[in-house]
């Protein structure tokens, strides 16, 4: 219960005071474009692509996280590099996914936040420790972040019901330059909320 109850003061407390969407320091944005471009070279079969997110993974810095991403990515469940010969692993997809998690990587910190909030993938649920990495995402300006949490108060569905938390992270996710998609839905809750859904 007291590790609820500071999950939830975390939430309330990032959710007062919304982070723009400038948080996310120029270095992870470096990081990431330059992994991400390593990451589609070797998903294209390009094997020294690989052997570099195998080297980059090794510390526990921005870089070593977006590479622990981009292998993560490589190796998902539904196998999008396939063609490249590169087949899911279930322990090293979710190794690779908590190093990331681990160094700070925020866009990492959602998405395992989000599988262990609501047991997703095979992975445990485990909605205390779901919910301290979507808030550590969100107070680093992740809207992938703000939109779970922002449904999940709005819905009671993983987290008690808390539609004045849902409004204010879903206002907050809307300044973190959210992608189209993000953006329509934070919008729908918003407007599910002032119609009193």
């Amino acid at each position: 219960m007291l590790r609820l109850t500071c999950a939830l003061a975390l939430t309330l407390a990032y959710a007062a005071t919304p982070v723009a969407a400038d948080r996310f320091v120029r270095s992870i944005q470096i990081a990431r474009a330059e992994m991400n471009e390593v990451g589609g070279r070797a998903c294209a079969g390009q094997n020294s692509a690989f052997s570099r997110l195998l080297i980059e993974v090794q510390g526990d810095d921005i870089r070593a996280g977006q590479a622990a991403l981009n292998l993560a990515h490589l190796i998902r469940p539904d196998e999008p590099c396939a063609d490249a010969g590169y087949r899911h692993d279930f322990d090293k997809w979710l190794g690779y996914l908590e190093h990331a998690q681990q160094t700070g990587n925020p866009i990492a910190q959602a998405y395992f936040g989000q599988m262990l909030l609501e047991g997703r993938n095979g992975v445990q649920k485990d909605r205390n420790r779901g919910l301290i990495l979507l808030n550590a995402a969100f107070s680093k300006g992740s809207s992938s972040a703000a939109l779970v949490l922002a449904k999940n108060y709005l819905s009671g569905e993983h987290v008690r019901r808390n539609v004045d938390l849902a409004e204010r992270i879903a206002r907050g996710g809307l300044t973190f330059n959210p992608t189209d998609r993000q953006r329509r839905t934070l919008e729908r809750v918003l407007a599910d909320i002032a119609a009193g859904n």
